[in-house]
Protein backbone atom coordinates (compact mmCIF):
# COMPACT_ATOMS: atom_id res chain seq x y z
CA UNK A 1 0.00 0.00 0.00
CA UNK A 2 1.26 3.35 -0.52
CA UNK A 3 -0.30 6.77 1.51
CA UNK A 4 -1.12 9.95 -1.04
CA UNK A 5 -1.87 12.59 1.66
CA UNK A 6 -4.77 15.25 0.12
CA UNK A 7 -3.91 18.81 0.00
CA UNK A 8 -5.51 19.04 3.88
CA UNK A 9 -2.91 16.87 5.06
CA UNK A 10 0.32 17.28 3.05
CA UNK A 11 1.81 18.65 5.78
CA UNK A 12 1.93 15.07 7.74
CA UNK A 13 5.71 14.06 8.02
CA UNK A 14 5.18 10.75 9.08
CA UNK A 15 2.41 7.72 9.45
CA UNK A 16 1.77 4.83 11.30
CA UNK A 17 -0.45 1.96 11.65
CA UNK A 18 -2.47 0.32 14.87
CA UNK A 19 -4.13 -3.05 15.13
CA UNK A 20 -7.59 -3.19 17.06
CA UNK A 21 -6.06 -2.52 20.63
CA UNK A 22 -4.33 0.46 19.52
CA UNK A 23 -0.71 -0.44 19.38
CA UNK A 24 1.21 0.26 16.11
CA UNK A 25 2.13 -2.00 13.53
CA UNK A 26 5.17 -2.45 11.59
CA UNK A 27 4.92 -2.28 7.70
CA UNK A 28 7.39 -3.95 5.70
CA UNK A 29 9.98 -1.46 3.48
CA UNK A 30 11.46 -2.94 0.90
CA UNK A 31 14.66 -1.38 -1.49
CA UNK A 32 16.05 -4.01 -3.76
CA UNK A 33 16.76 -7.10 -1.93
CA UNK A 34 17.10 -5.50 1.56
CA UNK A 35 13.89 -5.22 3.60
CA UNK A 36 13.25 -3.75 7.11
CA UNK A 37 10.01 -3.28 9.63
CA UNK A 38 9.24 0.24 10.44
CA UNK A 39 6.11 0.87 12.98
CA UNK A 40 7.13 4.57 11.59
CA UNK A 41 7.02 5.49 7.95
CA UNK A 42 8.15 8.38 6.47
CA UNK A 43 6.00 10.75 4.03
CA UNK A 44 7.86 13.14 1.83
CA UNK A 45 5.67 15.50 0.40
CA UNK A 46 2.86 14.02 1.48
CA UNK A 47 3.34 10.51 0.30
CA UNK A 48 5.21 7.34 1.80
CA UNK A 49 6.80 4.63 -0.63
CA UNK A 50 4.91 1.29 -0.77
CA UNK A 51 4.98 -0.55 2.02
CA UNK A 52 3.63 -4.18 3.15
CA UNK A 53 0.99 -3.88 6.05
CA UNK A 54 0.04 -6.93 7.84
CA UNK A 55 -3.84 -7.48 7.14
CA UNK A 56 -4.89 -6.37 10.83
CA UNK A 57 -3.91 -2.92 10.76
CA UNK A 58 -6.61 -0.97 11.76
CA UNK A 59 -6.00 2.38 11.79
CA UNK A 60 -3.86 5.06 9.55
CA UNK A 61 -2.31 7.65 11.63
CA UNK A 62 -0.70 10.70 10.23
CA UNK A 63 1.45 12.87 12.41
CA UNK A 64 3.84 16.46 11.60
CA UNK A 65 6.73 16.72 13.86
CA UNK A 66 5.76 13.62 16.43
CA UNK A 67 1.84 15.11 16.52
CA UNK A 68 -0.86 13.36 15.32
CA UNK A 69 -2.89 15.47 12.77
CA UNK A 70 -5.11 12.73 11.81
CA UNK A 71 -6.26 9.21 12.36
CA UNK A 72 -8.43 7.36 9.51
CA UNK A 73 -9.51 3.18 9.87
CA UNK A 74 -8.28 1.41 6.98
CA UNK A 75 -10.15 -1.96 5.16
CA UNK A 76 -7.25 -3.86 3.25
CA UNK A 77 -7.10 -6.76 1.21
CA UNK A 78 -4.40 -8.44 -0.37
CA UNK A 79 -5.34 -8.41 -4.07
CA UNK A 80 -4.53 -4.73 -5.29
CA UNK A 81 -2.00 -2.03 -4.34
CA UNK A 82 -3.82 0.64 -2.08
CA UNK A 83 -3.63 4.38 -2.02
CA UNK A 84 -4.81 5.41 0.56
CA UNK A 85 -5.46 9.38 0.55
CA UNK A 86 -6.88 11.04 3.86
Amino acid sequence: MRIVATAATREADSAAFLVADGGKIAATITHGNQAWGAKDIALVDGQSEVVVVPDDAMTLVLFKQGKETLRLPVALTPERLHELRP
